[in-house]
């Protein structure tokens, strides 16, 4: 079996590169080919770097078919380092090739600042090491697809138990509200029992005490009355008294 149809065989990603645009250096590179084809893929990769000023704009990503396979490669947003991945297929997922590229481009961003300035294969020690990790993480396209979905199933259900428990609380919050506006009906509904207790209780009092105090005082007042009139009946002159 040739390296062109192997297709998704134990070698689907032969080939990785990262070069500088402006003077056409390949700064890194990892190959699980044999050292002429190495050669050969790196003399296509330097004619793609010589290409890109002319037919890529900066942030922009292009597949080219290549024999069997393909070359699928990326322009950094500054339009200074180019990178590149060969598929032994073309019936590799463009997307995967795709991820390599970025997550090969975010290593050097964040690691390597000044890559653009450094001597061929400069980047060789360091990124060769990272190269071989995404070539063994992306070489089984259809693993990578089950691992997404798993990463996806796995971020929808803790969606769904986030959502589930904000509702928990929402419910909870709710029936926290509704007792607490019960209890303080319940209170509001006490008190208004005792004042009216209370006021009843106090006509019962004004009644029934007025009475019962009238009915003690009465006999008292009208013996008082009764021995005023007997002073003024006392005081009155008689009759005979004042006759000659």
């Amino acid at each position: 079996m040739s390296q062109g149809d192997a297709g998704y065989g134990p070698k689907p990603i032969p080939f990785i590169a990262v070069g500088r645009v402006m003077d056409k250096e390949t700064l890194a590179s990892y190959s699980t080919m044999t050292k002429d084809q190495t050669v050969q893929t790196l003399g296509i990769f330097t004619r793609l770097l010589e290409a890109a000023k002319k037919k890529l704009q900066p942030g922009q990503s292009q597949r080219l078919k290549w024999n069997e396979g393909s070359v699928c490669c990326k322009l950094d947003r500054q339009g200074v380092m180019l990178y590149g991945v060969l598929t032994a297929s073309m019936s590799y997922p463009e997307k995967h090739a795709h991820s390599i590229l970025n997550k090969l481009m975010q290593e050097v961003e964040k690691n390597h600042p000044t890559a653009g300035e450094g001597p061929a294969q400069d980047l060789n020690p360091s990124l060769q090491p990272r190269m071989a990790a995404l070539v063994a993480e992306y070489e089984n396209p259809e693993k990578v697809i089950l691992d997404s979905s798993s990463s996806d199933s796995l971020s929808s259900a803790r969606s769904s138990n986030r959502d589930s428990s904000v509702r928990t609380q929402a419910r909870m919050s709710g029936a926290a509200r509704q007792y607490g506006g019960s209890r303080q009906s319940s209170g509001m509904n006490r008190k208004l029992a005792l004042a009216a207790l209370c006021l009843v209780l106090l006509l019962l009092w004004f009644v029934w005490g007025g009475s019962k105090s009238a009915s003690l005082v009465a006999p008292s007042s009208v013996a008082a009355v009764q021995e005023q009139v007997h002073t003024v009946d006392s005081l009155r002159p008689k009759a005979n008294e004042f006759q000659v």
